[in-house]
């Protein structure tokens, strides 16, 4: 009986492999991206910037069927504009073209298999070669999901995620100096995956007054009757708003930071679990963490 449970637990993820892919471009979905540059001639800290990706209607140029891609680089991600347009096909083979170009240009093939070469652009002129290493699964969001991970490069991609690197960045990781990485990716305005090195969702320090990073202290931690939720940055107590969140990513709540940077969770206006609060601070950064009401 061990035997037959551990070679179904081996035999699933490859059995994964073998459903239908999940489409990567569907209008349900958000991503946000967060590019990382040097400060050339000057002193660190580097420069960071955020902005949000979406698909929207159909469009037809030609006799070839695309989706809108929208691009935001506002905290509220409302501002959005035209960045490009994007198609997939049955084969798992996903195409860009930006508002620039006529021509199109391949951004991902999820039906590479180890060993192959994928020529991947990364912009209409320049492509990199990308050697599939090895094809695993990874457990996001309560199910299993196609991971491809490639030789010599720190970038991944997700079964209907895209890569690790941002949505339009696939490829990115071979490029030398900035780096680029998937912040957030949502579906249905739940967030189902998030990079495990960061704790926002978006951040941007350029054009911003210089301040300390935010520092965020909720204590006591588990909640049981109320606790104190405290920012220490100015900046942020003048403009920072705080969203509590459920565990499956249901917004419940919008509360203000009062003016000496403090905000009370009453342990009894929630059910016991655990909850994500973000505090956010327009076009500035998003600061997320969790706490357990007892």
């Amino acid at each position: 009986m061990k035997t037959n449970f551990l070679f179904l637990l081996l035999l699933f993820p490859l059995m994964t492999f073998g459903q239908q892919f999940e489409s990567i471009v569907d209008t349900t979905k958000l991503w946000s991206h967060m590019l990382v540059s040097p400060s050339w001639g000057g002193p660190p800290p580097n420069t960071a910037t955020t902005n949000f990706v979406k698909f929207t209607t159909d469009t037809m140029p030609g006799s070839v069927q695309y989706k809108k891609v929208l691009s935001a680089s506002d905290s509220a991600h409302l501002a959005w504009t035209l960045a490009g347009l994007i198609r997939e096909d049955a084969t798992g083979k996903v195409y860009y073209r930006n508002v620039q170009d006529t021509s199109e240009w391949l951004l991902y093939d999820f039906g590479a298999q180890v060993g192959d070469t994928v020529p991947v652009n990364i912009s209409a002129t320049v492509h990199v070669d990308m050697l599939v290493d090895s094809i695993d699964s990874v457990y996001i969001y309560n199910r299993f999901r196609k991971r491809i991970l490639f030789e010599n490069c720190y970038e991944s991609w997700i079964e209907g995620i895209g890569s690790t690197c941002g949505m339009l960045e696939s490829g990115h990781s071979n490029l030398v100096g900035a780096q680029d990485f998937l912040l957030c990716f949502y579906k249905n305005d739940t967030l189902l995956y998030s990079d495990s090195q960061f704790s926002f969702c978006y951040y941007n320090n350029v054009g911003l007054p210089e301040t300390e990073e935010t520092k965020v202290r909720l204590y006591p931690n588990p909640v049981s009757g109320t606790s104190v939720l405290s920012i220490e940055n100015k900046f942020a107590m003048e403009h920072a708003i705080v969203e509590i969140y459920s565990i499956a990513g249901e917004k419940l709540r919008v509360m203000n930071i009062n003016p000496d940077g403090k905000m009370i969770i009453d342990g009894s206006a929630f059910a016991s679990g655990i909850y994500i609060y973000r505090l956010i601070i327009p076009d500035a950064e998003i600061v997320a963490g969790k706490f357990v009401v007892e």
